[in-house]
């Protein structure tokens, strides 16, 4: 006789078998409907030589004083066709290499109407060659149009059958997906409750946490040159520490290894007699020669970025190496240390605040909490503003989760210290990363509450241990902060003679901080609404037939008049934050957790604000809340599930089911705005990525 857990190995090895077997032959036959469909259409004709066809080459050309508009398209009209077309397959000649990616337009006349066809052809990706057209009955005439005067037509074939795609990654992640949701059904994972101590949990969660690392890292070498995909003709060339991928990191390096805390630039003479230095309309209207987002304070140059990454990981790694760590690999390790920080926290959230939620929201908050850091939009385009966002977000998240650790009761008496000395450090850190981030210690007496709660009446004190336990608490937290904290001020002084002053007011950009806030108290206050509007409610552009179907409505940067904005996408839009307006209804049931979801709600709110009035709307900030609000969001998730359970059990499964349905629209959301990067990255860098993704999802 077998033994339940043998029998229960045997089941969902049978199910994983037979799973396989049916998806291996749908992706044989109905995945690859578009190949079968077009296999059997009349013969393949080369378009541009068939002798019955009339063809004829048109080149536009450019009016010479007009020099601002575009290269006219280059078009191929071909006539006296008369038969039916299912497929035409143009081959480009791409003469520019930096072009990757260009529009091609094919225009034709069948029996019922007149019809025009818009794709994307991509240097290098043959299948992207292939269009499929819809025409109905005989197709009269044909007009191929290629939107860019640098890329020419070598070949058009009409009824070419489009290529065999069998994709062996579809094939598996449906195949996981499907076994996974069948075993949930089998044996009833929703009834599993959430256990630390089960060693199968642990394993799951940290496999969980590796996928998203690995997913990271394939979108940091996709995102970072062409790269290799299946059926793409180009091999995975990829080298991150390559000139262009330095950062200003690198000369805060050398500058340390000088002994010097200024940049080893000598400024142009230019910017040195320049009357407006940190005026952009000045500099361009003058020629003064300023190297671009540069710090530029009495004559000499610095970094406005934090110096917490370079002292932790650019400067170590240069000592050890002699070569400096690129912005690419800073940025990733930084946010796999993140991401890895983020599940920490929301485990010890959940052990705190939520012990009987189901393993399998556990899980889905697990999963939600990872996309939410919106850390792949960070390593899609890896430069030094993102080891800064990268780091403060890993500094914080570390921070919180260590302060939360050293809390193994409700009384001053359970604080462990050294958790305390740890979370101090990490979020001291956080400050020489981001400035911003100095407000993630507001969550410090919010999570240790109980304790402090504890420590009345004050007549208590009068007990020897009880004194000595509270001084070293306040001494383990108040030391890493008042030691790090004072090395971050004389950083500062030393630099601009303010404790306060970071850089972020001598930048030499398109607006530095204090230019942009001196606008008013009416002009600071639009900024806000502005800011709280983008950041959280703005829109995305649905596309149903490309990757990426969700997108940000403004892909290109504007300047709105009083503040800089790029393209966001509203966090309250995304499903899982509309569990936040229930915390109203379960307060009263959920004392011990109110507390920390408002105060990470209302501080990542808080954090939005400040970017907004500071910065202006800029998609990649919202690195610094989002998780906050993710993190609150869960929260609540969880206590409304624990009250619909005291209701119904009906009632909690509904919960139950609406929760999983929103963290999976929200993760779809956010890993599309992600892969997008807030001015369209990873489409001008690696258009194959998208195309590959695309031919993933489209089932027929």
């Amino acid at each position: 006789m077998q033994s339940p857990g043998t029998s229960k190995f045997a089941t969902a090895f049978t199910a994983l078998v037979a799973t396989y077997l049916i998806i291996f032959l749908l992706e044989v036959s109905v995945f690859n409907l578009r190949h079968w469909t077009t296999r059997f259409a009349p013969h393949a004709t080369d378009a541009l030589r068939y002798e019955s066809y009339s063809v004829e080459h048109i080149s536009h050309t450019v009016d010479e004083h007009q020099p601002w508009i575009p290269s006219p398209p280059s078009e191929i009209n071909i006539s006296d066709i008369n038969h039916p077309i299912r497929t035409v397959f143009v081959r480009p000649q791409f003469t520019n290499p930096d072009v990757r990616v260009t529009y091609v337009s094919v225009r034709y006349r069948d029996e019922s109407s007149f019809v025009t066809h818009t794709a994307h052809i991509i240097n290098g990706y043959t299948p992207s060659y292939y269009l499929a057209l819809g025409a109905m009955g005989d197709v009269m005439y044909l007009t191929v149009v290629i939107h860019d005067a640098s890329v020419s037509i070598q070949d058009v074939y009409f009824n070419q059958p489009l290529p065999w795609r069998f994709m062996w990654v579809r094939v598996i992640l449906l195949t996981i997906i499907v076994t996974i949701i069948w075993l949930w059904k089998k044996f009833g994972f929703s009834r599993i409750r959430f256990n630390p101590l089960l060693a199968w949990q642990r394993y799951v969660e940290a496999a969980t946490v590796i996928v998203f690392v690995w997913l990271m890292s394939l979108v940091m070498i996709f995102s970072t040159d062409f790269g290799f995909i299946p059926g793409s003709d180009n091999e995975l060339e990829w080298n991150p520490t390559r000139e262009q991928f330095a950062n200003i990191n690198d000369l805060m390096v050398e500058a340390l290894l000088m002994r010097q805390l200024n940049l080893d630039i000598e400024p142009h003479y230019s910017l040195l007699n320049a009357t407006q230095p940190y005026s952009l309309a000045y500099r361009l209207a003058n020629w003064v020669h300023a190297p671009w987002d540069h710090v530029f304070f009495e004559g000499q140059f610095f970094s406005y970025f934090g110096i917490t990454p370079v002292v932790v990981l650019s400067l170590p790694y240069y000592l050890l190496r002699g070569e400096h760590l690129s912005a690419t690999m800073a940025t990733f390790i930084f946010a796999a240390l993140g991401a890895m920080g983020i599940y920490f926290l929301w485990k010890e959230l959940t052990i705190k605040f939520l012990k009987d939620i189901p393993y399998t929201m556990f899980f889905a908050g697990l999963v939600a909490a990872l996309f939410g850091t919106n850390l792949i939009l960070l390593v899609v385009r890896a430069l030094q503003y993102e080891i800064a966002l990268a780091s403060g977000l890993m500094f914080s998240v570390w921070g919180l989760f260590f302060i939360l650790f050293a809390m193994q009761g409700d009384s001053h008496m359970a604080v462990r210290k050294r958790y305390l000395v740890c979370g101090a450090v990490s979020l001291a850190l956080a400050v020489g990363c981001r400035p911003t981030m100095i407000f993630s210690s507001l969550m410090v007496p919010v999570l240790l509450w109980p304790a402090i709660r504890s420590c009345w009446p004050l007549s208590q004190l009068r007990d020897a241990a009880a004194r000595k336990s509270i001084l070293g608490a306040v001494l383990a937290l108040a030391l890493p902060y008042a030691i790090i904290g004072g090395a971050l001020a004389w950083y500062n002084f030393a630099r601009f003679g303010s404790i306060f002053e970071f850089g972020a007011s001598y930048q030499l950009t398109a607006e530095n901080v204090g230019v942009v806030t001196h606008t008013g108290l009416l002009g600071n206050l639009r900024r806000v609404l502005d800011g709280l509007f983008a950041y959280f409610f703005s829109s995305a552009h649905m596309q149903p037939r490309t990757f990426p179907y969700i997108q940000a409505l403004h892909v290109a940067p504007i300047f709105t008049g009083h503040m800089p904005r790029a393209a966001t996408i509203g966090m309250f839009l995304l499903p899982i934050t509309w569990f936040l307006p229930a915390a109203y209804f379960v307060r009263k049931k959920s004392k011990k957790a109110m507390p920390v979801v408002v105060g990470m709600a209302a501080l990542g709110v808080f954090i939005a604000i400040l970017s907004a009035v500071l910065i202006g709307v800029i998609a990649r900030y919202t690195v610094d809340f989002y998780w906050l609000i993710m993190l609150a969001s869960l929260m609540c998730m969880g206590l409304v599930h624990r009250e619909a359970r005291r209701l119904s059990e009906g009632a909690a499964k509904a919960v139950r089911h609406f929760a999983y349905a929103a963290v999976a629209v929200s993760c779809f959301v956010l890993f599309n705005w992600g892969m997008v990067g807030e001015n369209n990255f990873v489409w001008a860098s690696n258009p194959v990525v998208f195309r590959f993704l695309s031919d993933l999802f489209l089932i027929v």
